[in-house]
């Protein structure tokens, strides 16, 4: 980068995190982070992507840089050149202070959604009688607020080693009022014999049977963007 280069993309940074803190949409953010990146590296293929990487498109070059927003990859910023170009280290560092700050912008806005679903059920809680539908919200909710397409709300079963589900939200059918067996990892990894409650994290859910089919102690919240 040039030395006028370099203050453009100080300044195109600056521009967008002032945009990040201040529109509640996220999508705001993303389209002028595309515009100003175009700009100042002069990529007009320049794209923020959600799919498996898509830099097929007739180019010769690009970089994608992760979105990663609450631990997670939310997408990538691509930029495209068609002709075979790698960045210099000044112009990847300024690519990733504009996805880290769309990041922000990603996460302000489930913030926020985040807050208004919990108020939502929190309303609904204390104006309805019905337990079981405010269950069904509850898993709602979890699944909204945590940006996951399935959410159970389970208690201990009959016997140690089971879980009856209560509620469950999602595409996958899962019967409830029914008991089903609990990964023997998972339950001999949980404190105290009234298994106190804790978070925990599962790496699969495709199994119809078991809940949590497989678990994994040292598994972490922060998953790759591969």
């Amino acid at each position: 980068m040039t030395a006028n280069t370099a203050a453009t993309g100080h300044a195109a940074v600056v521009e967008l995190t002032r945009l990040a803190l201040e529109r509640p949409h996220a999508e705001t953010c993303v389209q002028r982070a595309v515009e100003l990146v175009s700009a100042v590296l002069r990529c007009p293929d320049t794209a923020v992507v959600r799919g498996p990487g898509s830099s097929e498109r007739g180019t010769a070059g690009a970089t994608t840089v992760p979105v990663v927003a609450g631990g997670r990859c939310w997408g990538w910023l691509e930029v495209r050149s068609p002709v075979d170009r790698v960045l210099q280290v000044d112009e990847l560092a300024f690519v990733q202070a504009v996805a880290h700050v769309v990041a922000v912008a990603v996460e302000r806005e489930r913030s926020e959604q985040g807050r208004a679903t919990l108020t939502a059920l929190g309303r609904h809680a204390l104006q309805s009688d019905d337990i079981r539908s405010t269950m069904y919200r509850a898993v709602e909710a979890a699944a909204q607020v945590m940006v996951t397409p399935q959410a159970l709300l389970v208690r201990p079963g009959t016997v140690e080693g089971r879980m009856t589900v209560m509620a469950s939200f999602g595409p996958v059918a899962v019967p409830t009022d029914q008991e089903y067996d609990i990964d023997p990892e998972l339950w001999s990894s949980t404190p105290s014999r009234a298994r106190t409650p804790r978070p925990m994290w599962t790496s699969s859910s495709r199994s119809p049977m078991r809940w949590p089919p497989r678990w994994n102690a040292t598994r972490s919240r922060r998953h790759g963007c591969g």
